[in-house]
């Protein structure tokens, strides 16, 4: 998904130096782009001081109060990926918005598009794909068909869709933004480049790798050409080609990449940041994948010791850095290790996503798969279950990812040869 809109910066707004009633202009709070890198964490205060303000100088029906509820919501769900706060005060701001605006506002639809945007992020797609569809029809109905806030909804529509696994609608709702963002911005535009970028994961989820390729190699160019070789972006489509890289097995190509983006955002975030931990684990998959073990185990060390220096131990990014290494001892049947990882994953998710998340159900999913390669089926189909009642209760019944957990499913009671059973849950994962 994509946070369209403004970036937050709290330079820029203790630099505006005015105040009117007591209150940060809203628009000195933000300025141009959507560079989830670069967000300043002390824009949150900043954003936080300004509701408590406005709620002491505003009523209801006032927009400055929907606006500081807005901006606040943007801030701590998209940037600091505090999603139930930024979910909740997004939810606030519509109430107002309503109110003060009208069901069918263009300043409801940016509010339903971004609540949209959060929900997606955490695997919430049938309510996000609810809210964003509420928001298309009003664009379509209040905005001209080559309007870019169009484009911004359309973008987010397509990745929940993605998620879910509607690809080809995926792909239809993101060549209809392209097409807006061509002809309004030029094919050399950053926002371009992201709508390009997600056309070729769409492509890489088809399995369609040269496709996908190609358009990731686009979307690198116009990074390159718009924002200079040394931006945090250009990293990110580093990583991108990285990770179609490995999905074909491609270990040591995929290695380059990432090289490549873990040097860009060690220059620019003095060596050590957020992003930057969770790539460094992901370096070390990589060479665990190509049989350099001491690579793998020095980099997952490097990411973690990162990690726990430069976030709060319940940041979902921690989370990442644990999860990856669980993965890695999983791999190697290290059984201890990798429960001892996956159990502080699974920790910082309920703290940050609430229990029983999308992401707790992910890593279940992968415990049971790391039983059933030792050989314990009881305890795999145990942990199988624990993922797909989080899977169905969050995603409905017929999602990916309980298709895929039924499927391993079948395969343990397979092995313990329960064969009806076994049956049933490939019934299930094929339904």
């Amino acid at each position: 998904a994509e946070m369209t809109g403004q970036r937050f910066d709290g330079d820029a707004a203790l630099n505006a130096g005015k105040f009117q009633n007591g209150l940060v202009p809203l628009g000195s709070v933000a300025h141009g782009g959507s560079n989830l890198f670069e967000f300043d964490q002390r824009a949150i205060e900043i954003l936080r001081s300004t509701l408590d303000l406005a709620k002491s100088n505003y009523t209801d029906d006032q927009p400055e109060l929907a606006n500081s509820y807005y901006y606040l919501a943007r801030a701590t769900g998209g940037c600091a990926r505090k999603w139930d706060e930024g979910i909740s005060l997004m939810r606030q701001s519509i109430a107002l918005r309503r109110k003060i605006h009208g069901d069918r506002s263009p300043e409801v639809a940016l509010n339903y598009n971004f609540l949209g945007y959060m929900l997606n992020n955490i695997g919430q797609h049938d309510s996000a794909i609810a809210y964003l569809d509420r928001a298309l029809s009003i664009r379509r109905e209040k905005s001209a068909t080559d309007d870019i806030e169009l484009s911004h909804v359309l973008f987010n529509l397509a990745s929940a869709h993605e998620k879910k696994g509607a690809l080809s609608k995926s792909l239809e709702l993101h060549l209809e933004s392209l097409r807006i963002r061509q002809g309004r911005l030029g094919d050399e535009h950053a926002t371009v480049s992201n709508s390009v970028t997600a056309i070729g994961a769409v492509y890489q989820r088809f399995g369609n790798y040269d496709r996908a390729l190609d358009f990731y190699q686009k979307g690198l160019e116009t990074r390159i050409k718009t924002l200079g070789p040394d931006h945090n972006n250009v990293a990110a489509s580093y990583y991108t080609i990285g990770n179609l890289y490995s999905g074909m097995f491609n270990y040591h190509q995929a290695l380059q990449y990432f090289q490549q983006g873990n040097r860009i955002l060690s220059m620019n975030s003095g060596g050590a940041n957020d992003i930057l931990a969770t790539y460094l684990a992901y370096t070390g998959r990589l060479y665990a994948k190509i049989g350099d073990h001491p690579s793998a185990v020095q980099y997952l060390k490097d990411a973690q010791a990162m990690a726990e220096k430069v976030l709060k131990k319940d940041h979902p990014y921690l989370a990442i850095v644990y999860n990856i290494a669980g993965d890695y001892y999983s791999d190697l049947q290290d059984l201890s290790k990798a429960n001892g990882y996956y159990s502080k994953a699974i920790s910082i998710y309920r703290i940050a996503y609430g229990a029983a998340s999308v992401r707790e159900g992910d890593v279940y999913s992968k415990l049971g798969q790391t039983y059933a390669a030792s050989g314990d089926y009881d305890k795999a189909l145990a942990t199988y279950n624990q993922a797909l009642a989080i899977f169905d209760a969050k995603m409905g019944t017929r999602n990916v990812k309980s298709a895929s957990t039924h499927h391993a499913a079948g395969i343990a009671l397979t092995h313990q040869k329960r064969f009806p059973d076994a049956l049933e849950s490939y019934r299930k994962a094929f339904a």
